[in-house]
């Protein structure tokens, strides 16, 4: 370490100026040359607790405020308090100072964000620098437009010499797919520049129009440097819009791109806006046209009442969540606009009226919608172009007026200037929806992720607009993301719980439904809900259930041999606190829905999973082999991981010797990241875990699938899915009661919390070819039944009618009932999975105490300490 290395900060955790203005002693220690500098001071003294190393941090205020890091620092365990608090403190979000709250500073918006983009280590170290002058980087002066524009033309002259050698061929290998028009007047580098652009988009099918308007540059001489293209050079003086009419009466292709020179398309953009146009109602599509600094110039046009304008989403980054999505728009104004040559013809010529290409391409697109056409914004066509000219303010006024006079029908149902911006970017009008879920519903997250998916994607395609906002935020994988859900839908990926009050802000009245998934989704977010009410709309707010907690501890209490449904609904009461916002509850199955009928409400709705297509054909009894357990074990503790324990710990064993060496276990669900569950790959049936899996490959290979979760309040969808590839299931009673199937027909049901009945089940499903077969059939058509399709279909259109008002209120079954003030106390087994060590006393446990016994005379202060579990107090649950 050189003398000069510590003198500049080059850490947020240590502030070298600082160190040395507030100990004097280790400065002069330093001019001295007893230390290179004050990093090496505080790395190397002998006294290392009565140094800190920057304003954030006190060691003697750590010390006091955490005695039992002092003892183990004394002990020798630590250098020093702040070496625990770097290991352990900070993730453990401990007070390092007075004055610093790194909880608080957790919930302040945008700081989830950039803890997970990981340019911190960790959230002290964001502290810091939010309290620092000091930049995360240092600020580059950006480029001017026309420095920009004059590095692309350097571009577009370094593409001469080879072209000359080599010119770009346009000649058509099959019918053309599109005619693309480009009107120029001496812009040879910008054309340039464009066609070696749409050469890389598949030259073979594209019929190149250039209209040259009289040029004297090289543009006259165009033919040397492109073979295959049309050159039209009118006899008179054209205008722009003329040379457009000119090309599209040339066009031969179905499928016209009206692109100015200088535009260059993307790779790949021509082939996804081809895909857009196999809707018919789609009349003309366009995309996200980037500045030459790839910044957004226009992701759609918002047209407002008084033919004002404005580029939604410019300045924006490309692909970002408010505009990465496909939609609606009233217009495409900048870059390149493909429409359908036949209904161009139809709408007549373009207009010669508006001057510069900007109110050119409005009018067009206006002129498509009034003769009930579709405009599509679509996020992966993509250009880059220099933004347009900027017109005189008389011209852009002339050009109001004119299209405010052209087009006053259709302008009068458009939203006036000063509206919702976020409700005006669509220019369909369809209802649009609020989806919060506490985390963003990827498929390999598997249940109960995959019915929140699915949800997503039923509203989608109802017509509705959806806008998926998961409250715990996560890391953006934008590849992940592209093939979990379609291009419609508006994924707040990189947003989190913190964000939510100043997106309800942002977005205020552009949201017709809410759409909550999970009663945790709704505690968590019901304060900034009634905070914003003003901004959300009056009814439609849905609470979707699909299992609650109360259910499960329900469940968990069963597991301990007590049965007492009347203090589930106490729990299950307060669970749904904030329900009453609500205008309906959604619940997965009948018995969820019967518990929130005896609590009173009256607009409860069932919604089932959505069937499952199953596959034409499927593998045999004797051409499969193996278990499967498909559940996701996400936390640690969890419902699943309950059931998973119970089976490796009192199932498998009693598999031993009575199955052929081919029945392994294979754990594939996806497995939390604190989540360790190698230690049951010990046992001689279980395979080792697999890091990828292909679960659509294991439904057709393995034999059997196994779920033996006894405390799930809802079903998997795991289980519908395997059903659908001719994969037969061993269920717990839960489960089974919950999808309502038949044991011995749809499934095999290995009772509840009975190890010799499971493990006898598994031995008969995987060893009887014909009850294999008998089941593999009927759950295979159970789950793929045309009538599911169409009652779900029902359900969720009885959902959405209930919530919006147009359905009468369901009168209500039950009276409101009251919550017991003195809860019984009793023996209750707690969760089956022990979440941390816990050493158990050593005084006796209290003999179990049998079903038929008084449970009211029990004293409330004895613990139960299972073989397996958590001890517990009574008196605390």
């Amino acid at each position: 370490m050189s003398s000069e290395a510590g003198l500049c900060r080059s850490s947020w955790y240590f502030d070298p100026e600082w160190y040395l203005a507030t100990y004097p002693d280790v400065a002069k220690a330093v001019e001295q040359g007893l230390f290179l500098n004050a990093l090496h001071h505080y790395l190397t003294n002998s006294n290392p607790v009565a140094y800190s190393p920057n304003q954030w941090f006190s060691e003697a205020h750590y010390a006091q405020l955490y005695p039992d890091v002092a003892a183990i620092v004394a002990d020798g365990g630590f250098r020093n308090g702040y070496e625990h608090f770097i290991r352990f403190g900070a993730r453990e979000m401990r007070v390092p100072q007075t004055g610093v709250d790194l909880q608080a500073f957790a919930h302040h918006p945008g700081v989830q964000r950039k803890l997970r983009e990981r340019h911190f280590r960790d959230i002290f170290a964001l502290w810091v620098q939010s309290q620092s002058t000091l930049g995360v980087e240092e600020d580059i002066p950006d480029a001017t437009a026309q420095q920009y524009q004059n590095l692309d033309l350097r571009r577009a002259e370094t593409l001469i010499p080879s072209i000359v050698r080599a010119p770009l061929d346009f000649r058509l290998i099959r019918p053309a797919e599109v005619s693309v028009i480009i009107p120029v007047a001496n812009q040879f580098l910008d054309t340039l520049s464009s066609l070696a652009a749409l050469h890389a988009n598949g030259a073979g099918t594209l019929d190149v129009i250039i209209v040259d308007a009289g040029s004297t540059d090289e543009t006259a001489q165009i033919e040397r440097f492109v073979k295959g293209i049309r050159v039209l050079r009118p006899s008179f003086r054209a205008s722009s819009s003329e040379q457009v009419n000119l090309g599209v009466e040339a066009a031969r292709a179905p499928i016209v791109l009206l692109i100015e020179p200088g535009t260059q398309p993307f790779p790949g953009t021509i082939r996804a806006a081809l895909q857009a146009f196999k809707t018919p109602d789609i009349w003309a599509v366009g995309g996200q046209s980037l500045g030459l600094d790839g910044r957004v110039l226009e992701a759609g046009t918002v047209v407002w009442r008084d033919a004002s304008t404005l580029r939604f989403g410019a300045g924006a980054k490309a692909n970002e969540p408010t505009i990465g999505f496909c939609r609606q728009v009233d217009a495409i104004s900048v870059g390149m606009l493909f429409c359908r040559r036949q209904k161009l013809a139809e709408c007549g010529s373009i207009d010669q009226n508006c001057i510069g290409s900007e109110a050119r391409l409005l009018s067009l697109c206006l002129a498509l919608r009034q003769h009930g056409g579709k405009i599509v914004y679509d996020p992966s066509i993509l250009d880059r172009t220099r933004p347009p000219t900027a017109l005189p303010g008389d011209f852009l006024t002339r050009n109001q007026n004119w299209l405010r006079r052209r087009f006053s029908s259709l302008l009068s149902r458009h939203p006036m200037q000063g509206s919702s911006l976020f409700k005006a970017r669509f220019a369909s009008g369809v209802p649009t929806v609020l989806f919060l879920c506490d985390r963003l519903p990827h498929r390999s997250l598997g249940s109960p992720h995959l019915r929140r998916q699915d949800l997503v994607l039923a509203l989608s395609q109802k017509g509705h607009h959806v806008t998926v906002f998961p409250i715990d935020g996560d890391v953006t994988d934008t590849v992940t993301t592209a093939l979990d859900f379609p291009a419609d839908i508006e994924i707040m990926n990189d947003s989190d719980i913190t964000e939510l009050s100043d997106f309800l802000r942002d977005r205020s009245g552009s949201f017709d439904m809410i759409w909550v998934s999970g009663s945790s989704a709704l505690r968590r977010t019901a304060t900034v809900l009634r905070a914003h009410a003003a901004t959300l709309p009056e009814l439609n707010i849905v609470l979707d259930l699909d299992g609650t907690g109360a259910e499960e501890t329900y469940l968990r209490k069963r597991v301990g041999a007590v049965d007492d449904r009347e203090q589930m609904l106490d729990d299950l009461d307060q669970e749904l606190a904030d329900a009453w916002m609500c205008q309906v509850l959604v619940t997965s199955h009948e018995t969820e829905a019967d518990s929130l009928r005896q609590l009173g409400y009256g607009n409860v709705r069932q919604l089932d999973q959505l069937p499952v297509t199953p596959l034409a054909s499927t593998p045999g009894f004797s051409e499969r082999s193996g278990i499967l357990f498909a559940l996701p074990v996400l936390d640690a503790g969890n419902a699943v991981h309950d059931g998973l324990n119970w089976f490796m710990l009192d199932v498998i064993q009693k598999l031993e010797g009575r199955l052929p060496p081919d029945a392994t276990v294979l754990i594939a669900g996806q497995i939390g990241n604190d989540v360790d569950l190698t230690p049951y790959t010990r046992a001689s049936l279980v395979e080792p875990l697999q890091s990828l899996v292909n679960m659509s490959a294991l439904y057709r290979s393995r034999r059997i699938l196994v779920d033996p979760s006894r405390v799930m309040s809802a079903s998997a969808k795991e289980i519908l899915e395997a059903a659908a590839a001719g994969l037969p299931a061993v269920l717990t009673e839960t489960t089974r009661a919950q999808l309502n199937w038949e044991d011995g027909k749809d499934c095999v049901s290995g009772g509840f919390c009975d190890p010799d009945r499971f493990a006898d089940a598994i031995v008969r499903l995987y060893q009887d070819q014909a009850l294999w077969n008998e089941i593999s059939n009927q759950s295979r058509h159970t789950v793929s039944e045309t009538s599911k399709a169409i009652r779900f279909d029902q359900q969720l259109n009885a959902i959405l009618a209930l919530a919006s008002g147009q359905d009468a209120l369901p009168a209500q079954t039950h009276p409101p009932r009251m919550i017991r003030q003195n809860k019984p106390a009793g023996p209750i087994a707690p969760a089956p999975i022990r979440l941390q060590p816990r050493k158990i006393s050593d005084t006796p446990t209290p003999a179990p105490i049998p079903d038929d016994e008084d449970h009211g005379d029990v004293a409330s202060a004895k613990t139960l300490a299972p073989r397996v579990g958590i001890s517990l107090p009574l008196s605390e649950l």
